[in-house]
């Protein structure tokens, strides 16, 4: 979907009813990311959350793990994984619509997570980001 939206031609609404449908995931951030890609939720609602989240916190610093999030996610226990991946996708849609401004704040806080230190080469997709 994010390369289709920026393909020659391509559209963030065109994009949006060429994406396949996804069966099984279980994160709550995911399907919030997939809701967004299929134009059933509005990207505005995936920024809010990045912007709420603490991606830099630290385990310790969110205590019982559901720091910063909206009832919605309250059952995850990772929230520094949650917050990582909400500003990295926030980020990659934000380009995807051809908002820069947007995409590097996102993905600049996705890239300062302490997530890095899981070794998840998304964090790296993260930094060559920005």
């Amino acid at each position: 979907l994010l390369s289709q939206a920026r393909a020659a031609g391509g559209s963030w609404a065109a994009a949006q009813k060429r994406v396949i449908s996804i069966k099984g995931e279980t994160r709550p951030y995911m399907k919030l990311v997939y809701e967004v890609c299929q134009g059933k939720t509005a990207v505005e609602e995936l920024e809010q959350l990045a912007t709420t989240l603490d991606s830099t916190a630290t385990p310790a610093e969110t205590g019982n793990g559901i720091f910063g999030l909206p009832t919605r996610f309250k059952d995850t226990m990772r929230p520094v994984e949650t917050g990582f991946y909400v500003n990295l996708y926030a980020g990659l849609v934000a380009e995807a619509q051809e908002r820069p401004e947007d995409a590097q704040r996102f993905l600049t806080k996705a890239a300062q997570s302490p997530y890095g230190k899981s070794g998840d080469y998304m964090w790296h997709l993260a930094k060559v980001c920005i």
